[in-house]
């Protein structure tokens, strides 16, 4: 029966075309299969790029004069110290990495950097503490997950701890007490508002300048602003100007300021604010929680940091952030040229497979206030 449909001159054609198909099949396969050795022959970190909002969500910008718009000074960053974090699959620190192994590309053309020096100081560690009234229906595991964040610590590493909710406040200083700082995370206190693009930005003109080095922040927040004046994207502008690795602890607290707002709107106790120009005026939206993770992933691109689930410190996980912070590695560059407002992507490549790099994705050419 086959070879006498093999005869017939349309099953021939149709035969071959199906052969040939599959043949193609076959090397489109192949040709995939050798595409994704050859991506997972290294390891790197991602870039960062601004996300493109609507216009109802972009931050206003001051309109430059003509004669300032045509000015283009070239600057240069001078030598730029990146702090990098290597992970496995398990999500343990990679201690053992040689100099062949790590590469420096900006704008995706490699750059020559010195050989990367492993951390050996112990790191300064600033802790802001979201104490809004939305945090507060999560404020327990905040306190648990924050204490168990500093004991994982090398002992010789401080410990900085900043509250914001409305305010934003320094409640203790560059400590290495452990007894002292665990008070003072346990006697926090809630308050109204979320100003958290504003907390940012106090730490980091506040804070991180006077700060030993290498310092890193670690965020436990929802990631909702409901009171700051400065908007998300002029907060990360100031961000992406700094040098630190900024770390978020997410907790999803919608569902429990959901129910808590139904409960108090009935008694006429004022409702928590929505970020302007959210909807839903009458309780929290998933819209303005979608806009805290996404910023929150973007701290972490732009930075160097990561995001974590608040269920990832509970106890039996076995997270320990502090091992991370502590087997880093610096690699400097001479400098990066450019002109004002010009952003160059950074990436940082391991040789070797399967890994986790974390490093600042951008370096962001500015004079004076980005938001100004």
């Amino acid at each position: 029966m086959l070879v006498e449909k093999l005869e017939n001159p349309m099953h021939a054609k149709l035969s071959a075309l199906i052969i040939g198909l599959l043949f193609c099949s076959m090397a489109t396969a192949r040709a995939f299969a050798q595409a994704e050795a050859q991506k997972t022959a290294y390891s790197e970190s991602e870039s960062y790029a601004p996300r493109q909002f609507a216009a109802k969500y972009k931050t206003k910008k001051r309109k430059k004069k003509e004669s300032e718009s045509s000015k283009q000074t070239s600057l240069n960053s001078g030598p730029l110290t990146i702090a990098v974090s290597v992970l496995d699959r398990d999500g343990n620190a990679v201690t053992d990495l040689t100099e062949s192994e790590i590469k420096i590309y900006v704008d995706e053309i490699e750059t020559k950097a010195t050989a990367p020096q492993k951390q050996t100081d112990p790191v300064n560690l600033i802790l802001l503490v979201d104490t809004s009234p939305s945090a507060g229906t999560s404020e327990k595991h905040i306190r648990l997950t924050a204490a168990a964040i500093v004991k994982g610590l090398d002992p010789r590493s401080s410990v900085t701890v900043v509250g914001f909710n409305k305010d934003t406040k320094i409640h203790l200083k560059e400590s290495v007490d452990r007894k002292k700082i665990d008070k003072v995370i346990k006697d926090l206190d809630t308050g109204d508002g979320t100003s958290f693009y504003e907390a940012l930005r106090f730490v980091s003109e506040k804070v991180l300048p006077t700060a030993k080095a290498p310092s890193v922040v670690i965020v436990l927040t929802d990631g909702v602003d409901t009171t700051s004046i400065l908007g998300y994207e002029e907060s990360l502008l100031h961000a992406e100007m700094g040098n630190t690795p900024i770390y978020s602890v997410y907790f999803d607290t919608f569902d429990s300021i959901l129910n808590l707002n139904k409960n108090l709107g009935a008694s006429g106790i004022r409702r928590i604010p929505l970020p302007q120009g959210f909807p839903m005026p009458s309780g929290p939206s998933p819209e303005s929680y979608a806009l805290g993770k996404m910023y929150l992933n973007d701290l972490a691109l732009l930075s160097g940091g990561r995001v974590l689930e608040s269920y990832e410190f509970d106890t039996g996980n076995t997270v320990n952030i502090g091992d991370e912070l502590s087997n880093r590695y610096f690699v400097t560059i001479d400098g990066i040229t450019g002109v004002a407002g010009v952003r160059k992507s950074i990436k940082i490549r391991i040789n070797r497979p399967g890994l986790t790099v974390l490093a600042k994705g951008s370096y962001l050419f500015t004079e004076g206030d980005p938001s100004q």
